[in-house]
């Protein structure tokens, strides 16, 4: 299918042939009209071949074939003899025919003008449609070196230019970093602020455009500081800015000259701010992927300082103690602590398989996050030798959990059935999950020898204290419920992701 500026260069290579036979009908209608006595037709016949002039794509056709008829018309009554039709009748229709021949000429300019309208239309709706688009697939990206490959790529493309351009500052360095493409591909180099394009653009904070570089000194400058071959001829950068503060430069390129107008600025700015906010999201999302990192790194250690650090030292003192009364001649004691370490060394070898695993977890997605959780607690209760109950509705998977919701909530289960089964001494574990609206809740229960939790809300034990705040970190909270000799439950709430 033609574009539009293919259906024009078609209708306009058609236009001579149809205007040779539109001549060829004025010509037949003279010759008709001719042999007609002076007040028979009036000139109305004209008007047929000015109107088949409206199907030209030029209105020049139109004036050129409306002029040679309206002529005819007015010299008919000068070349044709006398007439017994009243001269009144005779111009009342002459002028009839002019009218006609005059209308005709007004619909073909406004159809041109609609036309030519509807053309700039439809090309600011299809620009404005890639505009769209390419903001759409630049702002779901997270990666920040993808963003800015995919909006020069995307830049190019949508102003068909031989060159596009995306340029960074560095506030320190005091250059810009550019990420060019060509036809040859991808170049990637610096240069200083004052020196380039897209820095002037950026230290004035405005469009910098130069339609020819040959015939303007700075512009020439400001271009060849891209490092091309050839040269850069026309040129337009606008700033990239967040919070009315610029960041770099989006810029397009072009071999030839170029005059670009305001539809153009407006365009390549729109896109420029959409280019500005996915870069902004890409570099607040790396900066939240290390602040979560370093906080997760602080609790996982937290973790291992609170049980693992104190079961090593228990088997460093047990082997030493065993050593000691091995030295002494007393065999049997020494047994009872070689006994008493590989016990407590097995407890560790358990603690960190369920860390490792811990370890692992990801975001699976609510259905897969549900078998996961399953998985995990039937894998954990086999190795602890428990019987477990497992309640998980089908209504569950309703409920929509974040990511960090997920990765939490699995690091929470992990501590809470390693509690069970390192003090507990439980004979039964009952994992349920219990769907609530707007939030899930998830209640590990065990029938072992419970605690005291007075102690607990002192922040006395690290592990509660670290669940507490991770359920905290995914918008939930934690509740442990517990008595000596009545068992323990821990109840996990975080809250459903809302659709939109």
């Amino acid at each position: 299918m033609l574009d539009q500026a293919g259906k024009s260069a078609t209708t306009e290579k058609k236009d001579p042939r149809l205007l040779a036979a539109v001549f060829l009908l004025v010509a037949a209608v003279f010759a008709a009209d001719s042999v007609l006595p002076l007040g028979v037709a009036g000139g109305v016949p004209y008007v047929v071949p000015v109107a088949l002039t409206l199907w030209f794509s030029r209105p020049l056709y139109t004036l050129l074939t409306a002029g040679i008829c309206a002529v005819l018309v007015i010299l008919d009554p000068l070349i044709k003899p006398a007439s017994p039709v009243p001269m009144y009748f005779v111009f009342i229709n002459r002028g009839y025919a002019l009218l006609a021949i005059g209308m005709i000429v007004g619909i073909g300019h406004l159809r041109h003008r609609l036309a030519k309208q509807n053309r700039r239309l439809a090309a600011q709706a299809a620009a404005l449609q890639a505009l769209h688009d390419s903001g759409a697939a630049i702002s779901s990206l997270l990666n920040i070196n993808i963003v800015r490959e995919q909006a020069v790529r995307r830049t190019r493309q949508l102003f068909n230019a031989g060159v596009a351009g995306l340029a960074l500052l560095d506030e320190k360095a005091n250059h810009v970093r550019w990420e060019l493409l060509a036809a040859d591909g991808f170049r990637r180099f610096d240069t200083e602020l004052g020196q380039c394009l897209g820095g002037k653009a950026i230290r004035t904070g405005e469009p910098v455009r130069i339609d020819d570089a040959t015939s303007d000194p700075e512009g020439s400058r400001l271009v060849r500081a891209l490092q091309l071959t050839p040269p850069l001829r026309a040129a337009l950068a606008v700033p990239l800015k967040v919070a009315a503060r610029p960041i770099g430069a989006l810029m397009v390129g072009y071999y030839a000259t170029q005059v670009f107008d305001l539809q153009d600025t407006h365009l390549l700015t729109s896109l420029a701010n959409q280019v500005a906010i996915a870069i902004n999201n890409a570099q607040l999302y790396e900066r939240l992927g290390a602040l979560s990192a370093l906080e997760e790194r602080e609790l996982l250690s937290r973790e291992l300082h609170d049980d693992l650090s104190q079961s090593l030292s228990g088997i460093g003192a047990l082997a030493s103690a065993a050593s000691e009364l091995a030295a002494q001649g007393r065999a049997e004691d020494a047994r009872q602590e070689l006994d008493r370490l590989r016990d407590l060394a097995g407890e560790v070898f358990l603690d960190l398989r369920q860390f490792i695993t811990g370890l692992r977890v990801r975001p699976w997605g609510q259905h897969q996050f549900l078998g996961a959780l399953q998985d995990f607690a039937r894998h954990f209760a086999g190795e602890a030798g428990l019987e477990l109950k497992l309640e998980v509705p089908e209504c569950a998977d309703k409920c929509v959990l974040s990511p960090l919701a997920e990765v939490q909530a699995i690091r929470i289960a992990q501590e809470a059935l390693t509690n069970t089964a390192k003090h507990a001494h439980a004979r039964n574990l009952a994992v349920r999950v219990v769907p609530n609206g707007e939030s899930m809740r998830i209640v590990f229960q065990d029938d072992g020898q419970g605690f005291d939790p007075a102690p607990v809300d002192t922040q006395s034990h690290l592990g509660l204290q670290i669940m507490r705040e991770r359920a905290e970190l995914a918008g939930g909270r934690l509740a442990v419920v517990s008595a000596p000799g009545r068992g323990t439950s821990v109840t996990l709430e975080l809250p459903c992701e809302k659709r939109s």
